[in-house]
């Protein structure tokens, strides 16, 4: 009764919150250094947790955050507020873009899927969209176009040609989506990214590692709080999407929705439930009763007819004194369910300092995850996690898993520094995964990166990356290092702004 009351209540109080001050804007690219430079702010306290698990998000709901922010103390902080605030500014101009040029080198192994489905992810590459690299010389050129034909739609187109050994996640439109802006809700459709949680690159359920899906998407603008004496439980939002899966795959066109919500008890506090569910396609209809039994965590009677995956995260963002702040996080994941309760768990858990040194530039962040802790490989198994008995091309898309990149049977972390200076952003990684961690064809894979990002260089901005990384196999023997190395360049533009 209490939670129906909640979901009624929220629901309500949907149609009365206030539109934002800002026009429409588009999803700001999930490669853009904001994001951590947002969640290093949201850590020293200078920004509320409003924007922690859904990625991504728009320069106006960063804006309307900014509207609130108390006065800085730092000039390193007011430079990238002023930085913020021209990016804004241009964002509400009638047409935006940028022309993107991507190009690539890779030395040694070649970076290639794995022939177990599940497995399929390139362990020098992390995200990007579900970009290939081969050996040897590519590029991808990228011309993306943000359209505003009024004060609340946006149009983005975003083809994408990859040249040599290089090609993109998807075959041309990488994202093409139209995007609706209301009173507290923002309504999406079309190929378009989507990342959940809470940790360095999202969470189990979502993250960045696959390509663009075709997806209707909605979800809140802004945390809100519930009418009454119910405000005193803090603000909450939701993301909710269904997308379809490509032709090519056991099942072919089979549908996947998702459910995530987000409580923040206090500004510094973020609490988040997501589940994503594998469902019908050619071959396994499913009725609307169906789809509703197996919304409630529970397979059909006559067949396993769905693939699900749920987690629970927890991030607390804790203001240090004299401008530093600690974000900690972790989260709880299950690979199928018994009795409602996760099953085959995953584990992430993290931490997050920010503002070091003496402008407060620095952050350091250390990552541990593992698809294999608290779990019987007797009972279940080898290579379950992102596997499924009757969707046997895994948790994937276009032959990336769509959720982390530590795979099914695996353990990672990671650890990094990072520079966030007045021309550019610096971050150095260390990073150690281990694939099959169970099995006798165990893989130690030990990387190294530098990146120097958005340097602006006139009207053009950098993004210069260098990855390599060496393998050691469970009978001591180790492959040469592989490198990885991708210069990108990329103008932006603007014409006829609002008047």
């Amino acid at each position: 009764m209490l939670l129906r009351t909640l979901l009624l209540s929220l629901g309500l109080w949907l149609g009365l919150v206030a539109s934002p001050a800002y026009g429409a804007d588009a999803f700001i690219p999930l490669d853009d250094p904001l994001y951590e430079q947002v969640s290093e702010w949201v850590a020293r306290g200078l920004l509320p947790a409003d924007l922690d698990g859904m990625r991504p998000y728009r320069w106006g709901q960063l804006a309307t955050l900014l509207d609130g922010l108390p006065p800085l103390q730092y000039d390193s902080d007011r430079q990238r507020l002023r930085q913020w605030q021209q990016t804004i500014a241009r964002q509400q101009a009638r047409l935006t873009g940028q022309l993107r040029g991507r190009a690539s080198w890779v030395d040694g192994v070649p970076v290639r899927h794995a022939p177990v489905p599940a497995q399929a992810g390139a362990p020098l590459l992390e995200g990007d969209g579900g970009a290939t690299y081969g050996e040897h010389d590519g590029a991808l050129l990228q011309l993306r176009l943000e359209g505003r034909p009024t004060n609340s739609l946006t149009l983005v187109v975003a083809p994408e040609l990859g040249l040599g050994r290089a090609q993109p996640g998807n075959r041309f439109w990488q994202q093409a989506y139209l995007l609706w802006r209301g009173r507290g809700l923002q309504l999406s459709g079309g190929v378009q990214p989507l990342v959940w949680g809470v940790g360095r690159l999202g969470g189990f359920v979502l993250t960045d590692q696959a390509a663009p899906r075709p997806t209707v998407r909605l979800n809140m603008v802004q945390a809100a709080t519930l009418p009454g004496d119910l405000s005193r439980l803090g603000r909450f939002r939701f993301d909710l999407f269904t997308s379809r899966l490509e032709a090519d795959r056991m099942v072919p066109h089979a549908l996947m929705s998702g459910l995530r919500l987000e409580w923040h008890p206090f500004t510094w506090a973020t609490w988040g439930v997501s589940r994503a569910i594998q469902f019908g396609g050619r071959g396994h209809g499913a009725s609307l009763s169906d789809f509703a039994t197996i919304l409630t965590g529970r397979n059909l009677v006559t067949n396993d007819t769905s693939n699900s995956i749920g987690s629970i995260d927890l991030a607390l963002h804790l203001p240090l004194s004299a401008g530093r702040g600690l974000t900690l996080y972790g989260e709880y994941a299950g690979e199928d369910e018994a009795g409602f309760l996760p099953t085959k768990p995953a584990l992430r858990g993290g931490a997050l300092l920010a503002g070091l040194g003496g402008q407060r530039r620095v952050t350091v962040r250390a990552e541990f995850v593992a698809t294999d802790v608290v779990y019987d490989h007797k009972r279940w198994g080898h290579q379950v996690w992102y596997r499924h008995g009757v969707y046997q091309s895994g948790y994937t898309y276009r032959g990336r898993i769509m959720g982390d990149p530590a795979g099914p049977d695996g353990r990672a972390a990671t650890l990094e520094f990072s520079h966030d200076g007045p021309q550019g952003r610096v971050a150095l990684s260390l990073g150690w995964r281990v694939q099959r961690f169970s099995e006798p064809a165990r893989e130690d894979h030990r990387q190294v990166g530098l990146r120097w990002q958005r340097l602006p260089v006139g009207p053009l901005w950098l993004d210069l990356l260098a990855r390599t990384e060496q393998v050691q196999f469970d009978d001591g023997r180790r492959s040469r290092w592989q490198s990885l190395w991708i210069t990108t360049i990329t103008l932006p533009f603007a014409r006829a702004a609002h008047g």
